[in-house]
């Protein structure tokens, strides 16, 4: 990651200002706040706790080095008057909290850096893989796609790169993580192709694919989204996406989440209060349906 260069994919920008001692709750606020977080881990429903919370929010935001907010994807404002406008709630929280650590994140396309300046932030451009960073990726991947066989781990590594190394249009792609994945989901299957053109629509069918699975979208749907037929997509999925593989990364996704100190402040994982409780089932009923976002097949949720 360099400072001042011009954009890549995304863009993290973070202030280096000073905090400021004033505006601080009081003694009894605090140590009410504290009482709640430590002894039922924020796991709290009435309206007085979301007092507290917030209470204790606005207390952490003010000490230095607490607290780290990041604005994820201001790009997707498509609207150039809304990414302005919330640009400048952005440089005003930054102004109003300057103990917090601020990050944002932009692709280059509309990014408009003039009031970010202005408030001070720095801006840094993230870099793609390199050859050695992809070769690692590569190692590991097939390592834990081909479990008991490392020889067709290796085999499919070194398959993997000659594709990369050889050619252009693969090695265009490669330096981008989510590209190089799909490019190695690909390639467990066949030879990657060698020409753009065919490069270019393997992936973004197995994108299309796995963003239906994602979004509970669905391939009926995303062949009208995309334009990508149905058939195409379905041939795909059997081909390339397995159950159990959507399983275990689910599984390999929720036990980091769970190991993050943020995810320990909403409890210990065994209640839910946003959207429901979710639980896999097998077989099919009326209350029901395939939740790939969640589970590889069925669930039910409450």
């Amino acid at each position: 990651m360099t400072q001042d260069e011009n954009l890549g994919d995304h863009r993290g920008l973070a202030t280096n200002q000073q905090p400021e001692s004033t505006d601080q709750p009081d003694h009894h606020q605090v140590q009410h706040a504290n009482h709640h977080t430590d002894d039922h881990h924020h796991e709290l429903r009435s309206p007085s706790s979301l007092v507290v919370r917030r209470v204790l929010a606005r207390y952490r935001l003010r000490q230095p080095g607490r607290v780290l907010v990041v604005f994820d994807g201001l790009d997707e404002l498509f609207d150039g008057k809304d990414r302005e406008t919330v640009t400048h709630q952005i440089t005003g929280f930054a102004a109003r909290y300057p103990g917090a650590r601020v990050l944002v994140t932009s692709r280059h396309v509309g990014y408009q850096r003039g009031a970010f300046d202005t408030a001070g932030f720095g801006h840094y451009m993230l870099q793609d893989l390199d050859r050695e960073q992809i070769a690692v990726f590569a190692q590991r991947w097939y390592r834990i796609a081909c479990p008991g066989s490392a020889a067709d781990a290796g085999r499919l590594k070194d398959r993997l790169l000659a594709a990369i190394d050889g050619t252009r249009a693969v090695r265009d792609l490669a330096g981008n993580p989510l590209l190089l994945t799909i490019l190695a989901v690909i390639g467990r299957r066949r030879e990657l192709p060698r020409d753009r053109c065919s490069v270019y629509e393997h992936a973004v069918t197995v994108l299309a694919v796995l963003i239906a699975n994602a979004t509970k979208l669905g391939l009926v749907k995303m062949a009208e989204a995309c334009g990508v037929p149905y058939d195409v997509l379905a041939w795909t999925q059997e081909w390339y996406v397995r159950e159990e593989t959507l399983r275990e990364a689910n599984t390999v996704i929720v036990n980091h989440h769970h190991r993050l100190d943020l995810a320990r402040v909403f409890g210990g994982g065994t209640m839910s209060s946003s959207d429901g409780q979710r639980f896999p089932v097998r077989g099919k009923s009326l209350t029901a349906r395939a939740m790939n976002i969640h589970f590889a097949d069925q669930g039910l949720s409450t």
